[in-house]
């Protein structure tokens, strides 16, 4: 494209300029005439199609260029709306309810990247109308009721606004999506009769406007501002809260324009056959207008900061001319960027008039430079870039102190800038745009036309992160494998190029092949996933469970592993649950520690399949233990004998054990029927102590013989019991019946002492043969002299001290006293 003044093509409306650059020649062969058309904003893709109104028809995608991105054959029925998301996705709405989200690349083979319906109520009673927002959507019923998906993201999510009651269909209606809206919800406008509705959730709230029918609406970029064309032909321009009326303008025309929009926020566009007409703001309460004329159709798309046009052969950008362009290259501008631009001019003609120029700016200077560098930001043409660059490269080498970043930052932008607009990738994005979506939403653009290495380019170039690229060339890599054969030469291409970069996820890219039946190359992809976390899950959704527990097992990470273990329990027969599980020892010890806990007839399983009678016995005896009634602890008991006898000679004493704690229940049953007192659950010795106590001694000496009770330990029940009731004189006699209890004679003072009888304590004390702890017991029933009488015999100084220290008899402290002095 040659370098063209840039005055040339300005056009004043009062105190500013616009300007119309073309960018493209059209690489298409379409007439725009018969074709209904959707384009995306910031340089986005543009979709066209008969819309005839019929359900099947052929949708093309082209890039502003005209190049083709996909086409795909349309039978799903009639569309009612469509447009584009801001990931440059197309939605498009059929009057039954069903929405439908493909990618710019989207072929007749090729699934819908997602699909839902609006709901029942919308199903059935039809839709007339829809409006498609970058994140949201918004229909319109038969019954001219409406209801709005805020973010595509969340499908579910599905709002019905307030119903206007309108009888007739309204002549416009549009929709501000939430994030542009003081309530942050979406709003519906529509125009009905003389006046505009406004519809969000709750409410319908009418502007009371007296100046309509209104036949078109239009809701500039920032929200803020509606222009409304009339029946009359009149356009205004008012605040979205309609209580400023901005401007009113009589076009002359009452035939409703083709196009109401948007040339960024600040002038409206009105299209009519052949007629292009912007329309500014007020000034001396003057409306100012440029009218543009062609020959060919043309569509208009709203830009943040202009306006995007495209016709049969051209795509042009019409934009209000940035305030550094201007301040450069308007005439007879005095700017020190234009005279930095003029002494360029004459520096490169060898002109001495340069060093003049550079001399009036001196202490602008710097200003100048960051004026060019703006400016060069803002063309499209690669010489004008070039040039404005050139200006504030010279005019900085006469700067003392300057910082070079914003240069350089300016010309890293201009060359990714330059390498999207070339016609093969066909993005026309200004700089303010890209400002706009971010470099980062600029590489995700990229992506999804599958321009991947241009977009790994960019990140490399911009210092951004490129694995998403990475990623998303290999899950379109595996989207084009068709042949299961070539399964393993794939995988061995994505895991050259990717190996040597760190963070990919090997998951997301098996995710894709086994969503397009490549379960071989999902398996073999995911073995090179270093995340456990995102390998594991997949494994299980691909139903290879075997090797998902091993990953899970081999990661270290429990929550995994039992992850994946309840999901097999879940999903797979018994016999292969316990096949898997049994050749894995940590697997297996984890399900044993879970099933304790929670699943009970499982473990008994596990240990069944086990062969570990043992602890399936154990089982059965924790249950008896837990059984309400009588008759369910002894058949548990009885299980669990017959279970510990299937476990061979090992397990033999722990049925001898199981036997007698089966009789011993049945031995308490019949006591508590007898007795009206409580036994069931009491141990051997507690039962014969609780009968002793209740001086039933002949059932005693029953269950002594019934359980072969050794005569040390009946002796040491008795004892227990006699000193429960406080019965010193059996005690007494109990102590008799040998020379030396079995016990001995200490436990006897003890219980004596316990219960507070020092006398019945004297009479055992005195048969305690070992000196210290007979003095011990004397000091404990407060029987000082015989105390230190012990105590002088072992010759404990230290004992007789504290004998000493205690003790308030008079005599026996002077005993002591008189002791110590003999022995020292």
């Amino acid at each position: 494209m040659d370098f063209v003044h840039p005055t040339a093509e300005w056009k004043a409306l009062y105190n500013r300029h616009y300007r119309k650059m073309e960018v493209y020649r059209m690489q298409w062969r379409v007439d725009l005439k018969s074709q209904v058309v959707a384009a995306a904003n910031f340089g986005g893709p543009v979709a066209v199609r008969k819309g005839e109104g019929l359900p099947e028809e052929t949708i093309a995608i082209y890039t502003s260029s005209g190049v083709t991105l996909g086409s795909f054959h349309w039978t799903k029925g009639v569309i009612c709306g469509w447009g584009w998301t801001k990931q440059e996705n197309l939605v498009l709405i059929l009057g039954s309810g069903e929405v439908f989200v493909y990618s710019a690349r989207a072929t007749t083979e090729e699934e819908p990247l997602k699909k839902f319906s609006l709901g029942p109520e919308v199903e059935k009673e039809g839709l007339i109308g829809a409006y498609v927002w970058d994140s949201g959507l918004a229909v319109m019923s038969k019954t001219y009721r409406f209801w709005a998906v805020p973010n595509l993201s969340d499908p579910s999510r599905i709002v019905e606004m307030a119903n206007p009651a309108l009888s007739e269909a309204p002549s416009y209606w549009t929709a501000i999506p939430p994030e542009k809206t003081v309530s942050r919800n979406v709003e519906v406008l529509v125009a009905s009769q003389d006046t505009i509705l406004i519809l969000d959730e709750d409410a319908c709230q009418d502007q009371l406007l007296s100046s309509g029918p209104f036949t078109s609406l239009a809701v500039s970029t920032s929200g803020k501002l509606i222009a409304c064309f009339n029946k009359s032909g009149l356009l205004m321009v008012m605040t979205t809260d309609f209580n400023d009326n901005k401007i009113e303008f009589p076009t002359g025309c009452r035939v409703p324009p083709e196009q109401l929009i948007w040339c960024g926020s600040d002038t409206v566009l009105l299209y009519w056959d052949k007629v292009l007409l912007m329309v500014g703001p007020k000034k001396e309460d003057k409306t100012g207008w440029i009218k543009y004329s062609y020959e060919d159709p043309i569509h208009v798309i709203t830009e943040v900061d202009g306006a995007r046009i495209l016709s049969n052969g051209y795509c042009e950008f019409l934009q209000k001319v940035p305030l550094a362009t201007e301040n450069i290259f308007k005439i007879g501008s005095t700017h020190p960027a234009a005279i930095l631009y003029d002494a360029l001019d004459h520096f490169d003609k060898k002109n001495p008039r340069a060093d003049e120029s550079l001399r009036t700016i001196r202490y602008e200077l710097a200003e100048a430079v960051a004026a060019c560098i703006e400016a060069a930001g803002y063309e499209f043409n690669i010489t004008a870039q070039r040039t404005l660059l050139r200006a504030a490269s010279f005019g900085k080498c006469f700067l003392d102190f300057y910082n070079p970043d914003d240069f350089v930052t300016m010309c890293k932008k201009l060359r990714v800038l330059n390498a999207v607009r070339d016609y093969k990738i066909g993005i026309p994005i200004t700089i303010t745009q890209c400002d706009k979506i971010s470099p980062s939403g600029l590489v995700d653009r990229l992506m999804n036309r599958h321009d991947h290495l241009l977009a790994w380019r960019v990140c490399e170039f911009l210092d951004l992160k490129g694995q998403n690229v990475l990623v998303n060339w290999a899950c379109a890599k595996v989207q084009s494998v068709k042949d299961p054969s070539a399964a393993k030469p794939m995988a061995k291409l994505i895991v050259r190029k990717l190996s040597k970069v760190h963070g990919i996820s090997y998951a997301r890219i098996a995710s894709t092949a086994f969503k397009y039946g490549q379960q071989e190359l999902a398996t073999l992809l995911l073995d090179h996933e270093p995340r456990a976390a995102d390998q594991v899950p997949l494994l299980t959704y691909m139903q290879q469970d075997e090797l998902a527990l091993i990953k899970a097992i081999e990661s270290g990470d429990t929550d995994l592993v039992y992850l994946v273990l309840l999901h097999i329990q879940r999903e797979r027969p018994p016999k292969d649950f316990f096949r898997i599980i049994r050749s894995k020892p940590v697997a297996l010890r984890l399900q044993i520690k879970y099933c304790k806990d929670q699943d009970l007839e499982l473990l008994k399983d596990i240990y069944y399949q086990q062969g570990d009678m043992e602890d399936l016995g154990n089982i059965a005896i924790h249950e008896a233990y837990q059984q309400d009634s009588f008759e369910g602890a002894v058949k548990k008991l009885e299980t669990s004998v017959q279970i510990y006898g299937d476990g061979g000679k090992d397990l033999a004493p722990r049925v001898k054990q199981l036997e007698d704690e089966k009789r011993l229940l049945i031995m308490q049953r019949a006591l508590e029927l007898k007795l009206k007192k409580k036994f069931l659950g009491l141990s051997l010795v507690e039962t014969i102590l609780r009968l002793l106590v209740l001086k039933n001694e002949k059932t005693a000496a029953k269950f002594k013989s019934e359980f072969k009770v050794s005569d040390k330990r009946y002796f040491w029940i008795r004892f227990r019991a006699l000193a429960e009731r406080k019965d010193w004189p059996e005690l007494q006699a109990l102590s008799r019946e040998k020379r030396t209890p079995p016990i001995g004679w200490k436990p006897f003072a003890d219980v004596c002492i316990a219960a507070d009888e020092p006398r019945e304590a004297v009479r055992y004390i005195q048969k305690i043969p070992e000196p210290q702890v007979k003095m011990k017991l004397w000091i404990a029933i407060g029987y000082w002299r015989e105390a230190a009488v012990i105590a002088i015999q072992l010759r404990s100084m230290r004992d007789l001290a504290y004998i000493k220290a205690n003790c308030e008899s008079r005599d026996t402290i002077a005993f002591i006293e008189q002791e110590v002095k003999k022995l020292s």
